[in-house]
């Protein structure tokens, strides 16, 4: 009876009483094929291209050492082929698993397969590539199959050079839910998913800017005047519950508590300004707040969510808190003034109706250098509207005309924990806080409008107005005006305005009635708006549609 052969290796196995006297010789050669196939290295040189109908032959031969035994294959040539390379495993039977190498010149490419050569059953070698493969031995029909085309990798992986994703649409995940990816776009770039990913701090060697929800972030737009006190630019300008620098709101335990400036002299680095909030009447709490409008934070209600800052305070204020909070009323009309009571040093103020807390405040120990500080919370609140940011001293303990609180880069951001301050050029800036508010102040600095603010045409007594915005206004605003000067073939001070026109989604126009005492204008004449100058800084308009009621 003849010896049989093992199906994958081709170890021959003696019949019965076969091979006497020459078990030893045969035992030796099946010993030298189990050694070649479970470690043998072999380097294959393709003298040509071959073709799918007439392959180059990686053959697994009975009893005899092959090279498609081994298990380490290297494919080289004595130069380049000129096209990609055909390869065929034999028998169509043999089961294997072959760590395979492409090293051919040119670079050029391997079509390996097995059985009945099928583009949907070979396997693509690509040039200076390692590959294991598994050859399944499934006669005339078999499929070559990539080992490694779906890895679990128990803990850590380790890459020593590249790692290149070849699909043009390639996702990386992570987490055991797969919630946070990055895919590639081909010929454009790559799309983060909205999940957090503030732990990166660069890309290409670029800081990675969060997106900011507050605005005005840096103090750096002042519509309404870089001094805000007592007398300027109006009288109580300073008063609790009144918007001071673009966007933000002071809040006071009372009247005439702080001044407000913008301030250059001392500031967060990176930063031309910052808001000065200087002590005028001892021994109460205040802070700033901003609202933020439902079409820009409708996307982190219900999201985690942190806020930070630079800030330095004087010795005093020794007790400098943040809150992150949600408002449940109607949409975009938050009340001005949140606090109901500012309650004793060292208690959070309790807010009024409709506002909640996300976060429970807690001193930060500001120092008396600047410095960056942060808190997270989740804005859950049912049926929240607006989000606000909300900076106070919570201390009672203060000196009129000494203690000052600074703060600077103010940010909001849909992440766990703070990224770099994402700082924006000042035009952004001004354009966003002037879908808000528009103001036109005479003043002695370099905050000083000294252009025409509208035009229109004149009626004996009234001119109508025309004043065209940078960017659409928010709402209807209402305008606040003092000493403002109509200028035709005559002049005269206004004395009141009306007849607001309502604002349209998208409409930059406003239109309105500028009413005056004189009756010298000529009917149908044409008209500019200016701040009289010669008021000695009380000259302004102030268009508002800001939010907060």
């Amino acid at each position: 009876m003849a010896s049989t052969f093992t199906t994958n290796l081709g170890i021959e196995k003696p019949a019965t009483g076969d091979k006497a006297g020459t078990w030893g010789t045969m035992t030796n050669t099946n010993m030298d094929l189990i050694d070649e196939a479970t470690n043998g290295v072999v380097s294959i040189t393709l003298a040509a291209t071959g073709s799918s109908g007439s392959p180059n032959d990686l053959p697994i031969t009975n009893s005899t050492s092959s090279n498609g035994r081994n298990k380490f294959i290297e494919f080289v040539d004595g130069g380049d082929l000129g096209g990609t390379a055909f390869v065929q495993l034999t028998p169509n039977d043999a089961e294997k698993i072959v760590f395979i190498r492409n090293s051919l010149s040119g670079s050029q490419s391997i079509l390996i397969f097995q059985g009945t050569y099928d583009t949907g059953r070979d396997f693509e070698i690509k040039n200076g590539k390692d590959y294991i493969l598994k050859f399944p031995g499934g006669g005339s029909s078999s499929t070559i199959v990539n080992v490694l085309d779906n890895p679990v990798i128990g803990t850590n992986l380790e890459i020593g050079d590249n790692l290149t994703l070849l699909s043009d649409s390639s996702v990386l995940s992570f987490g055991a839910d797969s919630d946070v990816t990055i895919t590639h776009n081909h010929n454009t770039g790559i799309t983060l998913n909205d999940k957090d990913i503030s732990g990166v701090a660069t890309i290409n060697g670029a800081g990675l800017q969060a997106h900011n929800y507050i605005l005005n972030p840096e103090f750096n737009v002042a519509q309404r005047g870089k001094v805000i006190n007592a007398t300027t630019p109006f009288a109580n300008a300073n008063n609790d519950g009144n918007y001071t620098l673009d966007k933000w709101v002071l809040l006071s335990d009372g009247n005439d508590v702080v001044d407000v400036a913008q301030t250059s002299s001392d500031v967060p680095t990176g930063s031309q300004n910052a808001i000065e909030l200087e002590v005028e009447t001892a021994n109460k709490k205040f802070g700033i707040v901003q609202f933020i409008e439902n079409i820009n934070c409708e996307s982190i209600i219900n999201q985690e969510v942190t806020v930070s800052f630079q800030a330095k305070a004087t010795a005093n204020l020794d007790d400098v808190r943040v809150g992150i909070i949600s408002w449940a009323g109607t949409e975009d009309a938050p009340t001005k003034d949140i606090i109901n009571s500012w309650e004793a040093e060292g208690t959070n103020p309790t807010l009024v109706s409709n506002f909640t807390f996300e976060n429970t405040p807690a001193d930060l120990n500001v120092t008396t250098s600047f410095a960056k500080y942060s808190v997270t919370a989740t804005t859950d609140t049912s049926s929240a509207k607006n989000i606000a940011v909300f900076i106070w001293s919570n201390v009672t303990g203060t000196t009129a005309g000494t203690d000052k609180l600074h703060i600077g880069q103010v940010q909001l951001e849909k992440a766990s924990s703070a990224s770099n301050f994402s700082f924006t050029n000042y035009s952004d800036q001004f354009l966003k806080c002037a879908r808000y508010f528009r103001g036109w102040l005479e003043t002695s600095d370099d905050s000083a409008n000294a252009s025409a603010i509208a035009t229109g045409h004149s009626f004996t007594t009234s001119s109508r107005i025309q004043l065209f915005n940078v960017v659409p206004f928010r709402a209807t605003p209402t305008i606040d005006q003092n000493e403002l000067l109509i200028l035709s073939s005559t002049a005269a001070n206004v004395t009141t305005i009306s007849s607001i026109g309502t604002v349209g989604p998208g409409q930059n126009g406003l239109t309105f009635v500028a009413s005056y005492s004189t009756t010298s204008f000529t009917t149908g004449g044409q008209v500019a708006l200016f701040l009289d100058t010669a008021e000695s800084g009380t000259s302004r308009c102030f268009i508002s549609c800001e939010l907060g009621a």
